[in-house]
């Protein structure tokens, strides 16, 4: 899941599920994919997916007394007030407690912004044997699965069950065996079997209900367990090298800029140009660095988006405009916009004569608008 690439969210091209012979009597889930349907998000969501800048996980509290069903182990914070409550992170990454959906605690505006802002209605696009559902072992996963995801800021885009009012690309309350709205590619992505995953970022699990995002590509409290579950479907699915070369695809149209290589700025077109940064563009930015040279290209909060060797990085807020070119020099924090790096607001320290990197983008995982190095003066 490219502009403004998700959460884990990533409607991708569906293929066509097998047709049945229509000699067969049609089964409950055969009549139930029949008469499923997606439509598409009204205006007031996709004004969120299209017209609104990415919005960072924000940690979010909700008063215990007002949450039902919480599971008496669920994890609580008590405010400065003395309330008791449940924290969160509000975003695509973020969990709430084991028991309840994302949308029991977030309205998803901000996971949606973090998403892609296209729509691929979900599709049967594999038909699985209905006497899979007679297995009480494999109804087991197939539900605990589900459940895993319907706790997290994925669900806002890929679980119809949670009533977000948006759902695209697969569904995991689709009818029946839910993962055939799944292709073979999606679920090998599902399965961790790619290091690209963890390219979408995550909390720890201490901070995020236990729910552990670092083995898989949906966090879960049991990544063991939610491997082997998209493992063994893949399996069942006779999954081949093609659906797997398929998934590494996708994942490298995602995120195959982050590794591209990075060549000097060319003055006067970009750089450091007369005192201020400049690109050869109009378009603005939200985003704007210094990296060491050898520093990791920015990607997805809330622990890749500024990596450790940031000498400088300015945000700009999604309530302001953003950065045109050749209007900010670096060190100086442009209304509007917040410094991140250096921490403590003080101007970078960049040493006269040494090669650094800049790097500005649109947004968060937008295809950056500068990427080149140069020598500080």
């Amino acid at each position: 899941m490219s502009i403004r690439s998700i959460l884990l969210a990533f409607p991708l091209a569906a293929c066509g599920a097998d047709k049945a012979d229509s000699s067969v009597p049609m089964s409950e889930i055969d009549e139930a994919w029949a008469a499923y349907e997606i439509a598409p998000p009204p205006a007031e969501i996709d004004t969120w997916l299209n017209g609104t800048p990415f919005l960072f996980p924000e940690q979010v509290c909700v008063p215990a007394a007002e949450i039902a069903d919480l599971a008496a182990d669920a994890e609580r914070t008590t405010l400065e007030d003395g309330t008791d409550a449940v924290c969160f992170w509000d975003g695509f990454n973020g969990n709430v407690p084991e028991g309840l959906d994302f949308t029991d605690l977030s309205t998803c505006e901000r996971a949606w912004t973090q998403g892609p802002p296209w729509f691929a209605a979900p599709e049967r696009v594999h038909v699985s044997d209905d006497g899979l559902l007679d297995d009480p072992e494999y109804v087991t996963e197939l539900e605990w699965v589900r459940d895993q995801v319907r706790t997290s800021g994925c669900a806002c885009c890929h679980a119809s069950g949670v009533g977000s009012g948006h759902t695209s690309g697969f569904d995991m309350d689709a009818p029946g065996v839910w993962t055939d709205s799944m292709t073979n590619a999606q679920l090998a992505m599902a399965a961790g079997l790619f290091p690209e995953h963890s390219l979408f970022g995550h909390f720890e699990a201490e901070l995020n209900h236990g729910f552990d995002r670092t083995q898989t590509l949906f966090a879960t409290t049991d990544p063991d367990r939610m491997v082997a579950f998209f493992t063994a479907e893949l399996e069942r699915r006779d999954g081949t090298a093609a659906d797997l070369d398929e998934a590494q695809g996708q994942f490298d149209a995602l995120f195959g800029r982050l590794s591209l290589p990075v060549d000097d700025c060319i003055t006067p077109y970009e750089g450091v140009v007369d005192g201020t940064v400049t690109w050869n563009s109009s378009v603005p930015v939200r985003q704007l660095y210094v990296l060491e040279v050898d520093a990791p290209t920015p990607a997805f909060p809330p622990n890749l988006d500024l990596p450790a060797a940031t000498a400088w990085a300015v945000y700009v807020d999604p309530t302001a405009e953003p950065i045109p070119p050749g209007t900010v020099s670096v060190g100086t924090v442009p209304a509007g916009a917040a410094q991140l790096a250096p921490a403590d607001g003080s101007p970078p320290a960049l040493e006269s004569g040494r090669t650094y990197r800049l790097y500005a983008t649109p947004d968060i995982m937008i295809p950056a608008q500068l990427d080149c190095t140069f020598v500080a003066p």
